[in-house]
């Protein structure tokens, strides 16, 4: 699994170096060449896995008794542990690690950056190889949880963007808030009136956030 997600961040370098690098200056082209780019994976993954769901071992069996209450399978619980290691390693890592001051510093101001010194070429490569490294983690995390097809990533990144936009871009504690009550809404919300409209229920509460706050729960309003 580690493995996997080192071949990711590597294959995330050659795709920035060979495709994304050139677009740079023109946000459309690259939204429509990285939009291109999975749909040519995903019918890669069709041509070699086939269309019929896929599932590696789980990596523990059984189930706990939570408070007495319900029983929680022990593979969701382990799913829950590693992405809040996940979660921890890349909050070091962005406020205190050398590599992390630098992405704030370039990302609050690209040319001041530059004037100290700071190869921003490079951190946008190193940037986006990172950010194909954390999305072949939560494959590798949620892949024993739920089955693989080739469209099995579009839910989750959809998902993903109502998490980054409800809590604010730009902000760790926005995700990790936002993530925690898109998950509590939607499933109180399947529980409750009915699971057919689980996703509806994380939207409602997007557009409710984003009439209110623009910006996102931890976002900052920028001129």
């Amino acid at each position: 699994m580690m493995l996997a997600v080192a071949l990711v961040f590597c294959l995330g370098i050659l795709i920035e170096l060979a495709l994304i690098r050139p677009t740079y200056g023109n946000d459309m082209y690259s939204l429509i060449l990285t939009f291109i780019l999975s749909i040519v994976l995903q019918n890669a993954y069709l041509l070699i896995f086939g269309p019929y769901p896929n599932k590696p071992p789980l990596w523990v069996k059984g189930a706990t008794d939570l408070f007495g209450l319900f029983s929680y399978g022990n593979q969701r619980l382990a799913a829950l542990i590693a992405g809040g290691a996940v979660i921890a390693a890349v909050f070091v890592m962005i406020k205190k690690t050398w590599f992390g001051r630098i992405i704030r510093a370039a990302s609050q101001d690209r040319e001041m950056a530059e004037l100290n010194g700071v190869d921003t070429t490079r951190l946008n490569m190193l940037s986006f190889g990172l950010g194909c490294a954390l999305a072949a983690a939560a494959g590798v995390i949620l892949s024993p949880v739920f089955p693989v097809t080739p469209n099995a990533g579009v839910a989750i990144a959809l998902t993903a963007f109502v998490v980054v936009v409800l809590g604010g871009m730009g902000s760790l504690w926005g995700c990790v808030v936002g993530g925690l009550m898109l998950g509590l809404v939607e499933n109180l919300g399947a529980a409750f009136i009915s699971s057919g409209y689980k996703n509806v229920f994380g939207f409602i509460i997007l557009i409710l956030v984003l009439l209110i706050r623009p910006a996102g729960l931890f976002g900052r309003a920028r001129n």
